[in-house]
């Protein structure tokens, strides 16, 4: 028999002496193990969740913008060549979907309430391969594919430019008199005679445009699917826009401030409510995998098409996201080193009464000729078979809990959505397994509970024959 064979025969048989405290000591390993993997998989699946949450709702994974539209958000800071652009980034590997957006204010009313909103256009079948926005309906459906049709804007007549220098002059005289205090000064021109001017020379649709609202902007309206909304807003050219909108849908994200201002309507329909033409202010896109939008990002940035424009990933668009993930994870390694050095404690502890009730058996076979090196390893292939013993059942238990709370997830608000940094989840968390949150906890506890073995194996391997047999007596 080789001395290996027999190191290991005894250090089995070791484990098995006091069975109830080496049951103890396993059960402590093998628990802390399975909460650890359990832990990790519902961070990491709520990190997911705001990821996704960001990604998938609005954000994307990259989006394009003309320089310094982020910073002042200007109606007429637009993307030069959209159409050019659009195609150079879909011939890119890793480029799933690329979508185009434009972006207004305005203020949207129906009887006695109003708020005010944020327009946004977007392409619905390509909106829906960038995001799952359609998804979030709680009623009605998403903007229909199809545009409104609009009459084609035209100059006024001689006739009406009077009309427009005379109201012009009215609304002039009436602020000077108001701010020179006067009170017998002629009143300004109403809404409904500018209105009626503007309708002329820019005809409102035969339909009103279907948009769809956010769930809280439903409700302060009083407002539900089928209802018309007026909105009114500036368009590029500075021009007064009054339209009414048809709510074709309503939608939940949970994030507070898209439910509480967002009106989504065909791109085509916003763009010619808020003057742009055929400009757009971004292009959202998405790739066939998240983790790689920086780097992705880096490199449209380098295509020519795109060399005066602005291209950003999610992560240098919501760094507040990525500072929460990163502190879930300082958070979980702070816990991991909490547990294991609990755990560590744990199996020295064990070790050493383990060494002071077998002193008389160490100091036989070291009287017998074992050296000191090979009684510290036996010391240490003991801790090692129950930590890897504990560690298998550890981490049976807390993949599985994973695995069932990524099918059922965990319910933690029966009241609906909820938000997280700003953004809508659901309120059913779900676990997300995966090889550094399985893999860490385990060479975590084995490698805490060898670092515990050490000193008690220390104390084994410098036990006295003569001393140890005379303690015993």
């Amino acid at each position: 028999m080789s001395a290996f064979s027999l190191v290991l025969r005894v250090a089995f048989r070791n484990l098995g002496r006091n069975r109830r405290r080496t049951l103890i000591t396993g059960a402590g390993i093998a628990l802390g193990v399975g909460m650890c993997i359990a832990t990790f998989g519902i961070v990491d699946g709520l990190d997911g969740d705001i990821v996704r949450g960001v990604t998938d709702t609005e954000v994307g994974h990259i989006q394009v913008h003309a320089a310094d539209y982020l910073t002042a958000r200007s109606l007429s800071k637009t993307i030069e060549d959209a159409p050019a652009a659009t195609a150079a980034i879909a011939r890119e590997d890793g480029i799933s979907a690329v979508a185009r957006r434009v972006y207004g204010w305005g203020l949207a009313s129906r009887g006695d309430q109003s708020r005010g909103v944020q327009l946004v256009g977007v392409e619905p079948r390509r909106e829906g391969e960038v995001t799952k926005l359609a998804s979030k309906l709680v009623a009605g459906s998403f903007v229909s594919n199809q545009p409104t049709p609009w009459i084609d804007a035209r100059s006024l007549t001689a006739a009406e430019q009077v009309q427009d220098d005379e109201l012009t002059q009215r609304a002039l005289h009436a602020a000077l008199a108001e701010l020179d205090g006067k009170t017998d000064a002629a009143s300004p021109p109403s809404r409904a005679e500018t209105q009626a001017l503007v309708r002329e020379m820019a005809p409102p649709p035969s339909a009103p445009p279907g948009v769809v609202v956010g769930i809280k902007l439903a409700e302060k309206l009083r407002a539900k699917v089928g209802d018309r909304i007026e909105f009114m807003t500036q368009d590029a050219h500075g021009a007064p826009v009054d339209v009414g909108l048809r709510i074709a849908g309503v939608f939940r994200t949970g994030t507070d401030a898209i439910d509480r201002t967002r009106v989504i309507a065909n791109l085509a329909d916003a763009q010619h409510l808020l003057g742009l033409g055929s400009q757009v202010h971004e292009l959202a896109i998405c790739t066939t995998d998240g983790k790689k939008a920086d780097s992705l990002a880096s490199h449209i940035r380098a295509l020519p098409a795109l060399a005066r424009l602005d291209v950003k990933s999610w992560q240098q668009l919501r760094p507040d996201v990525v500072q929460m993930v990163g502190a879930d994870e300082a958070l979980m390694n702070a816990l991991l080193v909490i547990v294991f050095m609990v755990a560590g404690l744990g199996v020295a502890n064990t070790m050493q009464m383990a060494i002071f009730e077998r002193k008389v058996e160490l100091s036989v076979i070291k009287a017998l000729g074992m050296k000191p090196v090979t009684i510290l390893g036996m010391i240490v292939l003991e801790t090692f078979l129950l930590g890897i013993a504990a560690c298998a059942v550890g981490a049976t238990l807390g993949v599985g809990l994973d695995l069932l709370l990524a099918r059922f997830g965990w319910n933690v608000d029966t009241l609906g959505k909820f938000s997280l940094a700003g953004v809508g989840l659901d309120p059913s968390l779900h676990a997300e397994l995966s090889a550094g949150g399985v893999g860490l906890p385990i060479l975590a506890i084995l490698s805490m509970a060898l670092l515990g073995s050490l000193y008690p194996a220390l104390v084994a391997a410098r036990v006295e024959p003569a001393v140890g047999m005379r303690e015993a007596t």
